[in-house]
């Protein structure tokens, strides 16, 4: 009924991310409050709710990489570029975006990384590397945001060396995320005009309904599309000459709970970036309440592989 012992296993063995998942965030060390909150990243890692939740998901499908050749579609800041560092992998980091890059490459200055791991500004639909020159490549949350994702797939098949393998998370489909029972946000959709106008966020106040909602939420994340079906995303691999060999839901009835929270009530409501990976009204206050938010997402290991889930990580290898 809940995925065999192994499964839950697997997913509790990356609370090590807890202690060393840790990347400097703060260029402007003076105040009390950059110090603590830098304290705060050196005890507990990464303090980025869906980061970690991805992060649990993706590094045990890596498996060991001591001596690998990685390359990661949309990088960003860095992040899970120089986690692979630190277990063994010489990675390539891709993103289209200036700051998220300069960012990723000052964080890796201060770790003394730069040997390990090289960051190009670049086109997802046209990569810049040699045919075969990876051993795996990672996609986190990316593909959503590309139009031409077909080409992104080809491209990655097109870099793998013989045998090498695809890791990417996407979200799912609208269906998947309006089937998980017991969702926050639609109690507070539900809730009276005066309590949203209070403690909701503004798409809340705003929706019409919970798609309404979904539109909404997505708009300043820059999304082309909600997310993908299992066969959607196996029929892209396929033409893209890879074969699926694992799929896995994140983000079911629990772990939704802490996206629910983050984006539906006004004192969490959050942008992309800031000091905790959001930009809050509080932000010390998610700072301080992101243990509960991670917590909930472990509650997810003891649900069935086949609960609805809003993420899927998609595991194939090239043909």
């Amino acid at each position: 009924m809940f995925g065999g012992h192994f499964y839950f296993g697997q997913e509790l063995a990356e609370t090590r991310l807890m202690g060393t998942f840790y990347v400097p965030d703060f260029r402007q060390g003076s105040g009390v409050v950059n110090k603590l909150k830098d304290m705060y990243f050196r005890l507990l890692g990464m303090p980025f709710y869906q980061r970690r939740v991805e992060a649990r998901m993706v590094f045990p499908a890596l498996g060991n990489i001591e001596g690998k050749r990685i390359l990661d579609i949309g990088c960003g800041d860095g992040i899970f570029d120089i986690e692979m560092a630190r277990r063994g992998a010489q990675v390539e980091g891709l993103d289209v975006s200036d700051s998220a890059l300069e960012r990723a490459r000052w964080r890796v200055k201060q770790l003394g990384l730069q040997s390990r791991i090289n960051f190009t500004r670049g086109d997802a639909t046209k990569l810049p590397y040699k045919d075969s020159s990876f051993d795996i490549v990672v996609s986190n949350c990316v593909l959503e945001h590309i139009a031409g994702d077909d080409l992104v797939l080809k491209e990655s098949s097109r870099l793998l060396k013989p045998s090498g393998r695809v890791i990417i998370t996407v979200p799912r489909e609208f269906e998947n995320w309006d089937r998980i029972p017991a969702r926050f946000v639609k109690a507070l959709l539900s809730s009276p005009n005066w309590f949203k106008r209070k403690a909701c966020s503004g798409p809340v106040v705003e929706a019409k309904s919970f798609r309404n909602y979904v539109d909404l939420v997505l708009v300043p994340y820059y999304q082309v599309r909600v997310g993908y079906s299992e066969p959607e995303i196996a029929e892209k691999m396929e033409k893209a000459a890879l074969s699926v060999t694992t799929v896995k839901g994140y983000f079911k009835v629990f772990g939704t709970w802490g996206i629910d929270i983050l984006e539906g009530l006004a004192v969490f409501r959050v942008e992309k970036g800031g000091d905790f990976g959001y930009v809050a009204k509080y932000d010390w206050l998610y700072g301080l309440t992101f243990p509960f938010f991670y917590g909930l997402s472990y509650l997810d290991a003891i649900l069935p592989r086949t609960a609805p889930s809003m993420g899927m990580l998609v595991v194939a290898r090239k043909a």
